[in-house]
């Protein structure tokens, strides 16, 4: 579980990085299990993050 500072709720959060398959994924969940946040993308064009 993470913490997230804007509101103080603690969420789960998942984060996939294939640097051979150049992919990144992140899903972050609310503790009812409804999606508060997610992202889908080439891992070359994320932003953010140590490489």
């Amino acid at each position: 579980m993470s913490l997230t500072a804007e509101d103080g709720v603690e969420r789960l959060r998942t984060r996939v990085s294939d640097r051979a398959g150049d992919h990144y994924e992140e899903m972050v969940l609310n503790p009812d299990g409804s999606v508060f946040h997610h992202s889908s993308e080439p891992l070359s064009k994320h932003e953010g993050g140590g490489r």
